[in-house]
């Protein structure tokens, strides 16, 4: 038989916390260590960690390898494609290399894929757990070590032979658990899921409270390991790096980790939709939640010659499982104001459960979609949890009677301004709330994104507190974060004591003079302007920083670069900076010590993926000597024979051509897949360009 299927002993205990018996005698060290069950001191995992003084904040850690997300597939046909790549760039890479000379096969392993939070967790060279780190961005997580210590996490061994290594997985709460942990809750303070019960248990600010909310803790991924030295008996002396996947999930398990339930060595791809039907056909009977399947390349060599994008590694998917659906009853809709004005319609359900997850919310994307489901209050409806996500609205099941569509407001629902279309009448999708500066909905937007992780980055200044110190009329723009004052927050907004309110000010002034321009940029709100563009941006602006923002419009080579952006981007940036507001905004920033750190024109170093920032921006420097010189390509649609967008734009700039967003009259050629129609594709026939398929410029980049 070609799949080599795994199923390892996995039953959960009946009474009491734990693995049950048959495998607790095969792995006695399986248990947490600091279980109420454990009382053996000798067997402990150092505690020494545990007398650490706490903060209300996990320091963050780099992570020593990135740990990457996954891409998702959703059909048989994306894990079929996924197998094809693979076996191609196999051969290739064995056309090019020795590391697989003695390979002749690709095999695969097929996986669960827990539907829980990832950690990495690092273990030192006398086999004791060192640090535990969440996934965080994927380049650095938060340290929750002292609450993987107190927190009696099953399927943790107290020690390891194999250390230094470091090893990653999925912390849970298996389905019985959680019933138990709900159970014990009440109704009101239950969980919705167990996804997020395990998620904010692991960084509960108490570790002795960790303990109470029954995680586990999955391994699917063993690193970095070598010989451990020491006069031990029971540690290994030639024990290596494993050289594929399969062999790390049976060292794990002879380790004392909890062994993965079910997994499979395939050969061929009807082995991985052999297995991909059988988890199917038994998924509501695993002990725990799952999302989908892992599908990996099993030889480590091979991982190793694919490589991954920024993103994602090139030799590893996850199949998501269908859909899963429920029908409920459409209470209100409801309509939210963004930051930027959108109106955005979010549909307010009877509660529902559905894959796992307690569903009160779905949503409606725009006006059209509620036109074209005929949605009013009080229909019964069918929503969808799409890839166990994002709940939506996909049809309605019963009506309340005569049809009179939701009515689609006139006026702002926050400040009663009229309100506007975006685009034309044919169009018409967006509704915008046009009193930018006097709507409280789109100012308290702007105040929490200015505060967020990906802007300033400010700690302690979330949702919550944005609308207190709103309410109390402390904050109105993003300048008035730096004018708060210790004891006008004790004074005044509800909640704050000596200690918050120290520790709300310390971390608003600490980013003061610390934020890179690219992240004060992202602050500001440009409409349409994410990270890798500010990070462009930020490169012109940081030339002309003496004239920023008034005396920008005046220099050639500020509208030149933006022009080469695309001309959406560029309307969007010279509507923004020609905005009385928003040059108000910026002055009073800078009028209260708000100074951003310029980038050097030598350094990357005030950009936080730099990989992102060398493959995704859409301006490069041309290669004056490459086959492609002087060459416009758009890209329209996937490509699909292995390469990601970024990776053919970067090909393309080495070959001296560049990759723009946009079909015009100076557009040499579109890629394209062909099968499906688009804007870009419509375009070019007009204009009469050459459209190329993927094949071809696949030849056409390879030959050059």
């Amino acid at each position: 038989m070609a799949m080599e299927m795994r199923h390892p002993e996995w039953v959960m205990a009946s009474g009491k916390r734990g693995i049950s018996e048959s495998v607790g005698h095969a792995h006695s060290h399986l248990r947490s260590p600091l279980s109420p069950t454990q009382s053996n001191p000798s067997s402990q995992i150092s505690s020494a960690t545990l007398t650490r003084s706490r903060t209300t904040k996990f320091p963050q850690v780099q992570h020593s390898v990135p740990m990457l997300s996954l891409m998702n597939t959703y059909s048989i046909e994306d894990v079929e494609a996924f197998v094809k790549r693979v076996e191609k760039a196999a051969v290739s890479a064995r056309d090019a290399v020795t590391e697989l000379e003695n390979s002749s096969t690709i095999s695969f392993v097929a996986e669960l894929k827990v539907d829980g939070v990832a950690l990495a967790l690092k273990w030192n060279d006398a086999g004791e757990l060192q640090q535990a780190i969440t996934r965080g961005n994927g380049s650095e997580g938060e340290d929750v070590t002292e609450n993987v210590l107190a927190g009696a996490i099953q399927g943790l061994p107290s020690s390891i032979t194999i250390g230094p290594a470091e090893v990653r997985g999925e912390v849970f709460i298996s389905k019985r658990d959680f019933a138990l942990l709900n159970q014990a809750a009440g109704e009101l303070n239950s969980f919705s899921n167990p996804r997020n019960a395990a998620a904010g248990s692991l960084k509960l600010l108490d570790p002795n409270l960790v303990a109470s909310r029954r995680l586990s803790f999955l391994a699917y991924d063993l690193m970095m390991a070598r010989p451990v030295t020491g006069d031990s008996p029971q540690r290994s002396s030639s024990f290596d790096s494993p050289s594929s996947q399969a062999e790390a999930l049976s060292i794990l398990r002879e380790q004392g980790f909890l062994p993965m339930p079910e997994w499979a060595v395939c050969h061929f791809c009807s082995d991985i939709l052999e297995f991909v039907q059988k988890i199917k056909s038994s998924r509501a009977n695993l002990p725990f939640e799952i999302d989908g399947i892992v599908v990996k390349v099993n030889e480590r060599g091979t991982q190793r010659l694919m490589g991954s994008t920024s993103k994602f590694p090139r030799w590893a998917v996850a199949f998501k499982f269908a859909a899963d659906f429920g029908t409920t009853r459409l209470s209100d809709i409801i309509f939210q104001v963004s930051r930027n004005g959108i109106i955005t319609p979010v549909a307010s359900l009877e509660p529902v459960a559905i894959g796992g997850a307690r569903i009160t919310r779905a949503t409606l994307h725009n006006f059209a979609e509620i036109e074209r489901l005929g949605l009013q209050s009080g229909d019964l409806v069918v929503v969808e949890r799409s890839g166990d996500v994002i709940p939506k609205i996909i049809a309605v099941e019963g009506s309340v009677g005569d049809k009179t569509h939701s009515k689609i407001p006139n006026s702002c629902p926050v400040c009663n301004s009229t309100l506007e279309w975006d685009g034309n009448a044919s169009g018409r999708t967006t509704l915008r709330c046009m009193n930018r500066l006097g709507c409280a909905a789109q100012a308290h937007g702007r105040l929490v994104h200015f505060a967020s992780k990906a802007a300033m980055d400010i700690s302690h200044v979330g949702p919550a507190v944005v609308s207190k110190l709103i309410d109390r009329g402390l904050v109105s723009e993003p300048a008035d974060f730096y004018r708060l004052k210790e004891e006008t927050l004790i004074s005044h907004v509800e909640g704050f004591k000596e200690k918050s309110a120290r520790r709300l000010v310390t971390s608003i002034t600490s980013s003061r003079g610390t934020r890179p321009l690219w992240r004060f940029l992202v602050a500001l709100g440009i409409p349409g302007i994410g990270q890798v563009a500010s990070q462009q941006l930020a490169t012109f602006v940081a030339k002309h920083w003496e004239r920023f923002p008034t005396g920008l419009g005046e220099e050639p080579e500020w509208i030149e670069n933006v022009q080469r952006m695309g001309p959406k981007t560029a309307r969007a940036v010279f509507d923004f900076f020609s905005d009385r507001g928003v040059i108000q905004t910026i002055d009073s920033l800078l009028a209260v010590g708000v100074a951003p750190v310029l980038p050097s024109s030598h350094s990357n170093e005030n950009i936080t993926d730099v990989a992102e920032w060398n493959e995704g921006s859409r301006i490069y420097p041309e290669n004056q000597s490459g086959s492609l010189r002087g060459l416009r390509i758009v890209i329209s649609g996937e490509i699909g024979f292995g390469l990601t967008r970024k990776d053919i734009v970067v090909k393309v700039k080495e070959l001296g051509g560049r990759v723009t967003d946009t079909v015009s009259k100076r557009t040499d050629f579109v890629v394209s897949n062909l099968d499906r129609d688009s804007a870009k594709l419509r375009r070019a026939r007009e204009l009469g360009i050459r459209v190329v398929t993927p094949e071809e410029l696949q030849k056409l980049l390879g030959s050059a």
